[in-house]
């Protein structure tokens, strides 16, 4: 079937001939982005003459990103290299990050770039499709009509998905492959997609399974590994990703699913070579893959690579909505343990700059200062950055991501405000589901591998020693309120009293003096009146 016919054959969405004014492009607006301005006449003259009659230009990746906020575009055609800050790559990872072009507009790469390595670069974060420079009216055409002939049939998906309502998204789905046969293994990929998001992946593998028995798609066979990983079926997964691995080594998304595999088993080194493979291929890394190098390098004790990684995130994110305050708290924390004090300073400026205007940015930014000014030895200075940062947490405490949490804890122990570094340690000990990297920091106060010797913490391994001393200053500070609650009671002083058991309990379970600590408090309450405390944990009584 011709590209330019419908699905019934009846009557072409856009005309074989050149369309007309008046035409399906009619009423379609329409966005070239490319930095060079006799480019952008030309594309627009494309436009033109296959009907196009709204067409706006941009001239830069800034440029691109405020006319998109600002309307909503039907087609948009980026140039890969758009601009010295972000490629045509990154501006759509920026904008399905943001939710800013819909999912049933049409993003189309155009490139002079004819290696496949190049087309696979464009192709990771899917675009509707691509053009290679020079092109013709007529090819150009055939593009999008192709493109926008997908997004008719499955517009009801798309728009479903748009909003999380997977459901609604199959059964669009399923009534999508009856209409429009045409696109019944793209109806059916998104279909096994949402049973995934939906927590059934039995059912998207046999999805999986069907389309593989027919014709062996690389990203059917990678959606039935992961299927097999989603059901604990690791082995059986990791065999079916290697071997797709060996057989189409420019498929992307693979290596990130074996890097997941290496870094749940402990294989650091193989998860890091896996993802910078993949870097490898593309002309430019993803940012989640990049933070992902990082935060594995993070566990792996690779300071270096941690370092070198975020430096190109901090780099490749200034001025855009995939800018976070955690890569720079993570660089700045990793440059001082490596004695960089200089270049920390500069990093932790950079941060003030740049994350001014985003969520958590003050907060993350005033840690970041503190870290440096305690670098430098200027304790007063930190220690006034810190009481901003509290004052910031207490009137938001929602502000403050788990990592952040970590990093404020982290630097409340350095200045030895172990109470507040109890409290926020021990909120974020009990979630149920964390990342790797913050598992590991956790690991490091509260699940060290190795005790120390006859109690002596020095001669304990790093992470025993700041358990221990963690352990001893929340459990003194515990019995120094409490023995205060005996001699002047009231319910402010009892309430914070609970809390510390709280807190205690939390991240010390089996010290036997928690346990004598609840004892002695419930004597104390029963004694003016009070009432009795289990022992309860900080999701117990969240």
């Amino acid at each position: 079937m011709s590209l330019c016919q419908n699905d019934s054959g009846s009557k072409p969405f856009l005309s074989e001939a050149p369309a007309r004014k008046g035409g399906p492009l009619a009423g379609l607006r329409v966005l070239i982005a490319d930095q060079h301005f006799t480019v952008r006449t030309w594309m627009r003259e494309q436009m033109s003459v296959i009907g196009a009659t709204s067409i706006a230009m941009a001239a830069n990746a800034s440029e691109l990103m405020r006319m998109v906020r600002a309307l909503p575009y039907d087609i948009v055609i980026c140039d890969h290299h758009l601009d010295e800050k972000r490629d045509g790559q990154q501006l759509l990872e920026e904008l399905r990050y943001q939710h800013i072009l819909p999912l049933r507009s049409v993003f189309i790469i155009a490139t002079a770039e004819r290696k496949y390595n190049h087309v696979a670069a464009a192709a990771e974060f899917a675009p509707d499709d691509y053009l290679i420079k020079p092109y013709t009216p007529d090819q150009l055409y055939t593009r999008l009509d192709r493109s926008l002939q997908k997004k008719k049939a499955l517009r009801h998906v798309l728009d479903h998905l748009e909003v999380d309502e997977h459901e609604a998204a199959i059964v669009a789905c399923d009534k999508a492959m009856k209409k429009s046969p045409r696109y019944v293994l793209d109806a059916l990929r998104l279909k096994a997609e949402s049973l995934v998001a939906l927590g059934r992946p039995e059912e998207a593998a046999t999805i999986y399974e069907s389309i593989i028995a027919t014709r062996a798609i690389p990203w059917a066979r990678m959606g039935y590994a992961m299927t097999l990983q989603k059901q604990h079926r690791l082995d059986e997964a990791k065999d079916e990703a290697h071997r797709l691995n060996e057989e189409h080594p420019e498929f992307i998304s693979v290596y990130d699913m074996l890097a997941k595999m290496h870094e749940e088993t402990g294989e650091f080194s193989k998860a890091i070579d896996c993802l910078e493979r993949a870097s490898a291929i593309t002309s430019s890394s993803s940012t989640d893959r990049l933070r992902k190098i990082a935060d594995i390098a993070e566990v792996a004790g690779d300071r270096e690579k941690v370092i070198s990684t975020l430096k190109r995130v901090v780099e490749r994110t200034k001025r855009s909505a995939l800018l976070k305050v955690d890569d720079y708290l993570t660089l700045t924390r990793s440059l001082l343990e490596e004695e960089r004090v200089d270049e920390a300073s500069r990093v932790a400026e950079e941060m003030r700059t740049e994350a001014k205007e985003i969520q958590s940015g003050k907060m993350g930014t005033e840690v970041a200062s503190a870290m440096v000014h305690r670098g430098k030895g200027q304790m007063d200075a930190a220690k006034t950055c810190m009481e901003r940062v509290f004052d910031m947490l207490d009137a938001n405490p929602a502000e403050a991501s788990d990592n952040l949490t970590m990093e404020i804890a982290e630097e409340a122990v350095q200045q030895g405000n172990v109470e507040r570094a109890t409290e926020l340690i021990a909120k974020v000990s009990v979630k149920a589901s964390l990342p790797g990297k913050i598992k590991a920091r956790l690991n490091t106060w509260l699940e060290p591998e190795a005790e120390a010797k006859d109690g002596n913490v020095e001669s304990a391994t790093p992470g025993v020693s700041r358990k221990a001393v963690l352990g001893e200053q929340i459990v003194l500070s515990m019995i120094e309120t409490i023995e205060q609650l005996a001699e002047n009671w009231s319910d402010t002083a009892a309430a914070k009293a609970r809390e510390k058991l709280i807190d205690a309990f939390t991240l010390l379970p089996r010290d036997k003096r928690v346990i004598n600590a609840h004892i002695r408090y419930n004597s104390i309450a029963v004694k003016h009146g009070g009432e009795r405390h289990s022992p309860t944990t900080r999701s117990e009584s969240a």
